[in-house]
């Protein structure tokens, strides 16, 4: 769990405090596997801090430690590492090297799961430079020399980028024969293309078709006119998926680099920060430490700032348009977020199925309201509308997460929950649930924890609580409240 702390200064400060015991214990009782994970969670915080030369002089000393006392494992995770600092300070020759010589220790050793992983980064490398052909290379090297499905999908994701990236589109089409090649690992999987491919049109969606894809995830700049001429020319050929709920990038289909380049954390890979929705202030040149605050209102600016999707009252229009499958965005959200907002629409879809009239109910438009969310918008659909919010970059909700259900004790007629929210005696929690509890109202009476305490003021997050009640919930049903400062 310490790499979560990676992105925050107290989280960094936590890093180095937390090391410290864990180093001292694992070399203690020669815990190898603990010891030098440790080892590379230190390095990693030394790395984010922009301690580049500690890195290496820390990591420099465990590899020498590691081959002093035969830690084979610590002398490979050792080199990893230390090609981890040389690419961050863009020694790409040095980095080669040290992940090279790892590779020659997992092989030696025989721990083959970890080949594609290293290969992947000699190709980072060797891309950075714009040395492609051997970036290509190191990803054949790889796909030759690993079994593993994990390390195969990923080495083939990085070819086609990397084909992506010198305009080779057909050139896809060659790693999907090579992925071919591979279905004795995993039979059933499909390939389908991210909404970053920036497919707007049915002519990129045919050639898409033509090289096995079978699924695309449109573009969301397109409208509902442009998903029906797309459709009119795939056909059967290629299904399509579009977003229709949650936050929305800023950037052209999603390409931005913002999050990578001033947090390292990259929103390609479902890490973003959004750094869309924080507050900027401009400096000319010449005038440092006299920054010019842009304002557009008394509230700020919102340049960068979209509304969120919400397209539940249209999901009639876009099955018509030929959309087969709807995309939900959940990044960096909760199990509540994803359960609530999955509810409305697994519910509105339900309800069209089985009536053949598209009518959402007043419940489930409200609840998308009781999630937390930033004003809402149907983006591109209609055409260019008004997309910028203008009221506030951070998501707002009216109700709270209390908890979430652990199952149901027939003995004491109680319900089990994990605490995620504080409520008290008296308060009444809503049930968010798939099945016919869904919006019941449960008045909270008696609580005991797990020692058989009454407990009147819950406020302990994931404490495991009993609270009384007939209605029968089950495992990762919900428990809501609606928030009493309004």
């Amino acid at each position: 769990p310490l790499k979560y702390y990676f992105y925050t200064k107290a989280g960094l400060q936590k890093i180095e405090e937390s090391m410290v015991p864990i180093l001292e214990k694992s070399r203690k009782y020669d815990m190898q596997a603990y010891f030098y994970s440790a080892v590379s969670y230190k390095v990693t915080y030394l790395i984010n801090n922009g301690k580049y030369a500690e890195a290496l002089e820390y990591q420099g000393e465990m590899v020498k430690y590691a081959k002093k006392y035969g830690h084979h494992q610590g002398v490979i995770l050792g080199h990893v590492s230390l090609g981890n600092v040389h690419r961050m300070r863009m020694q790409m020759v040095r980095a080669i090297s040290e992940y090279e010589q790892a590779i020659e220790g997992y092989k030696k050793y025989k721990i083959e799961h970890e080949f594609g992983q290293d290969y992947k980064r000699i190709a980072d490398c060797y891309l950075v430079v714009g040395q492609f052909e051997r970036a290509l290379k190191a990803c054949d090297d790889g796909l030759a020399s690993t079994k593993y499905d994990r390390r195969i999908g990923g080495l083939l994701g990085y070819k086609a980028f990397i084909l992506c990236m010198l305009g080779r589109d057909k050139g896809f089409a060659e790693v999907y024969k090579q992925y071919e090649g591979y279905k004795s690992v995993a039979p059933d999987m499909e390939i389908h293309l991210s909404t970053q491919a920036n497919t707007t049109n049915g002519y990129t969606a045919k050639f898409w078709a033509e090289q096995g894809i079978k699924r695309v995830v449109l573009a969301r700049e397109t409208t509902i006119d442009d998903i029906k001429r797309t459709k009119d020319i795939v056909g059967d050929s290629l299904e399509l998926e579009v977003f229709v709920h949650g936050a929305m990038c800023i950037s052209y289909s999603g390409r931005c680099l913002l999050s990578n380049y001033l947090s390292t954390r990259d929103s390609n890979r479902g890490e973003c920060v959004q750094a869309c929705r924080w507050e900027y202030k401009m400096t000319e040149a010449s005038r440092e430490g006299e920054p010019l605050t842009m304002i557009e209102d008394d509230k700020g600016t919102y340049v960068m700032n979209s509304k969120d999707m919400n397209m539940l009252l249209y999901l009639d229009k876009l099955i018509s348009a030929g959309v087969s499958s709807f995309k939900i965005e959940g990044r960096m959200k909760s199990e509540y977020y994803v359960a609530s907002t999955v509810t409305a629409y697994r519910r509105a879809l339900d309800g069209y199925y089985k009536t053949g009239i598209y009518s959402p109910s007043e419940s489930l438009i409200e609840e998308l309201e009781k999630t937390s969310h930033r004003r809402y918008t149907t983006g591109f659909y209609f055409g260019a509308r008004d997309t910028v919010c203008s009221d506030t970059s951070k998501p707002e909700s009216d109700w709270l997460f209390i908890a979430e259900v652990k199952g149901y004790d027939e003995s004491k007629k109680c319900i089990i929950l994990e605490q995620r929210g504080r409520f008290k005696k008296g308060d009444v929690l809503e049930v968010l649930s798939p099945d016919e509890n869904y919006l019941k109202k449960i008045v909270v009476d008696e609580v005991f924890d797990e020692d058989g305490n009454i407990i009147d003021d819950c406020k302990f997050v994931q404490q495991i609580l009993y609270l009384k009640s007939d209605v029968v919930l089950h495992n990762h049903d919900v428990l809501r409240m609606k928030r009493k400062d309004l």
